[in-house]
């Protein structure tokens, strides 16, 4: 039996020239001797077989149900899932720079430092930390913690 897959006006008024790329591969052919299946089956004309089975959804009423909000649960708990873990990053985060801060802030230190300036962290044998303009290059007196920037709005942040 000779079946003509040409498409028809229809076809091309409501797609236009994006049916080129994205029409099946009976759509190439013409005058081809394909054959054509009934609405009600499953058939994939690119791969050359029956896959009702592989697809996600039902295919004919016989099939168990499709339960769309078991997948919609999915999407969003893992949305959510997504979102705390963001928020749980960005709250480490916080701590460690509030520690920077309340560490680097309570060392002793004999100056007044600029905003955007590089200090250096330094502890004593006796467990006193104290801040320094020196750099760890420079001078290998005591035990060097880090080193830290003032910004601008006057947090303490470590410098790499």
């Amino acid at each position: 039996m000779q079946v003509s897959c040409k498409p028809n006006k229809y076809f091309f008024s409501q797609y236009g020239n994006a049916h080129l790329s994205y029409r099946p591969q009976f759509f190439y052919q013409e005058n081809s001797t394909l054959k054509k299946y009934p609405d009600n089956v499953v058939y994939n004309y690119n791969l050359h077989k029956f896959d009702a089975s592989l697809k996600p959804y039902p295919t004919d009423l016989g099939a168990p149900p499709f339960n769309n909000q078991l997948t919609i649960g999915e999407q969003a708990k893992s949305i959510f899932k997504s979102r705390i873990q963001s928020i749980q990053s960005q709250w480490l985060d916080l701590c460690k720079d509030w520690e920077i801060h309340h560490m680097v802030s309570g060392a002793q230190c004999s100056f007044a430092p600029d905003v955007g300036g590089v200090y250096h962290l330094y502890k004593r044998n006796d467990g006193s930390i104290w801040l320094s303009i020196i750099s760890p290059s420079h001078w290998k007196l005591d035990r060097y913690i880090g080193s830290y920037r003032l910004n601008h709005d006057g947090c303490w942040y470590e410098y790499k």
